[in-house]
């Protein structure tokens, strides 16, 4: 059966109900897209977990997405993609929404766009969060932990809310506007980053956060410069645990990205700051106040036959006035070496075709900051220095 055939015929007939402000004689099916990816990793580290038992060798990585667009006016849309992320621990490949939107494209000519989006939207932080589950989009075979942290994934990668979004056109360059309005959605993963195994309450996204994503593009994208901050607030209701109370954590994270793109090289580099404070929460957290600090350089080379390579440095810190960790990690009740990660990665990657690819990378890492605690539990000790070869096939329509 082919089944992306049956899901063009089932939203076209959807769409026919809706009636759209179109000519009668308009093809439903060129206002209908629809595309996805299935994505398998196999990791192998000589310590600590990377996405599932990875000293062992690990399939346990594997992502699987659907998504749908419909033009319903010339200014109206709605689009939406499931997905099902198999990553260790962390996600045990449940369906989920991933988005989901109406858009209303209120201006749109040769110099000015502006529109406005209403549901779950993708959060464009940094240059690559918005398409950083499909695999053909990231800059490596896993996003930059450092910018990109997959332990707190679903907290920077959507709200439910609204969003503007605009764009200028010039003769300098063109500059791009997203501003999204909403709450984040948090899980065991954010809740193990922010409070460890301690309490057994419940944390949430009960206010309106704010993320602001200003682009810079010149000459179609060769040079890339942006500008982002995520400012958010998260809710723990302490009950039913007896020994802590009702607080907040209050982040803002800034992000300066910039990208060179030549015909044969790219070279990509983020750096953030954010710092974070709790409230209320236990005397227990008050050593967690501080200013994490993260950074990444990338050369990437394009090769004949289909081929490119990349060779990386990161790093991030807990705190960056301790990097080694010696006065935050004792008082943390942590190792030293929990509270930084400085990673070298070399990789490749082959388009074998349009749809197919293949990316393998190999990192060495001092320092287990960007490790997720649900893979790798408190009373287990973890490895200062550890290293991960992946391999990742991934094929898109």
């Amino acid at each position: 059966m082919n089944f992306r055939r049956l899901w063009l015929t089932l939203l076209a007939l959807f769409a026919s109900c809706l009636k759209p402000a179109y000519a009668d004689n308009a093809d439903w099916l060129d206002r209908v897209q629809l595309h996805g990816f299935l994505t398998q990793g196999y990791i192998n580290t000589n310590h600590n977990n990377w996405f599932g038992n990875s000293e062992d060798g690990s399939f346990d990585f594997t992502e699987l997405g659907l998504n749908a667009w419909l033009q319903l006016t010339p200014k109206v849309s709605l689009a939406a993609q499931g997905i099902s992320r198999r990553a260790g621990k962390m996600d045990d490949g449940s369906p989920d929404l991933d988005y989901g939107m109406i858009s209303y494209q209120a201006l749109n000519s040769t110099d000015t766009e502006l529109g406005f989006r209403l549901g779950r939207i993708k959060s464009k932080i940094g240059l690559y969060n918005d398409t950083r589950d499909v695999a053909a989009t990231r800059p490596g075979v896993f996003m930059p932990q450092s910018i990109y942290f997959d332990r707190i994934r679903n907290l920077i990668l959507s709200v439910d809310g609204v969003s503007t979004f605009g764009a200028l056109h010039s003769d300098i360059g063109s500059f791009y506007l997203n501003i999204n309005v909403g709450k984040f959605r948090t899980d065991k993963n954010v809740k193990a980053t922010f409070l460890g195994p301690l309490p057994t309450g419940s944390l949430n996204s009960d206010n309106t956060n704010i993320i602001t994503n200003l682009l810079y593009e010149y000459d179609a994208g060769r040079i890339r410069i942006a500008l982002s901050n995520v400012d958010y607030t998260l809710d723990f209701n302490a009950r039913p645990d007896p020994v802590f109370s009702d607080g907040t954590i209050d982040g803002d994270y800034r992000i300066l990205s910039g990208e060179y793109n030549t015909e044969l090289w790219s070279f990509t580099a983020e750096y953030s700051r954010q710092p974070i404070v709790y409230r209320g929460i236990s005397t227990v957290f008050d050593t967690l106040d501080g200013e994490a600090e993260a950074y990444y350089f990338q050369i990437a080379r394009r090769l004949p036959n289909n081929w490119s390579s990349w060779l990386r440095y990161e790093a991030s810190f807990r705190d960056k006035d301790d990097k080694d960790g010696s006065v935050r990690g004792p008082a943390s009740g942590l190792e030293p070496h929990e509270t930084f990660t400085k990673s070298w990665g070399l990789g490749a990657r082959w388009d074998v075709t349009n749809d197919w690819m293949v990316s393998a990378e190999y990192q060495r890492n001092n320092g287990t900051f960007i490790l997720s605690r649900i893979d790798n539990p408190g009373q287990i000790p973890t490895d200062q220095k550890w290293d991960v070869f992946s391999l990742l096939v991934s094929y898109r329509f």
